[in-house]
């Protein structure tokens, strides 16, 4: 896995877990990886209260650096029934991606959030 995955992962699964421990209200977490020749995948599972995508900056942070180094996140969550969120991170970096500039910094919400997902 390249350095450039390997370092947003952590942050990545951490925001969703405090989401889960600070929002969700969850009764059970259950976090599941795997990895395919492409793919590292994480997915992060609450039965809790379900997300309001329009609140926070923290996964859409999380979702911009994970774009840039061409991974992506996907959230499915229901009011009521939980949340599931999936980080797909690539195993290489293209270098169409690297050599088109297109890892840049995050956006302006983003910047100055500190390793654990607070201003």
């Amino acid at each position: 896995m390249p350095d450039s995955s390997r370092r947003q992962l952590l942050p990545a699964v951490r925001e969703c877990l405090r989401n889960c421990f600070e929002h969700a209200a969850a009764g059970r977490i259950t976090v599941t990886s795997r990895v395919t020749r492409r793919w590292a995948h994480v997915r992060v599972k609450d039965n809790g209260i379900g997300l309001n995508m329009h609140e926070g900056n923290g996964l859409r942070c999380v979702s911009e650096r994970i774009a840039e180094i061409g991974g992506r996140i996907t959230v499915d969550s229901v009011p009521g029934e939980g949340s599931s969120i999936d980080v797909h991170l690539p195993l290489h970096v293209r270098p169409r991606m690297r050599d088109a500039g297109l890892l840049q910094r995050p956006g302006k919400a983003c910047r100055g959030r500190s390793r654990t997902g607070t201003a």
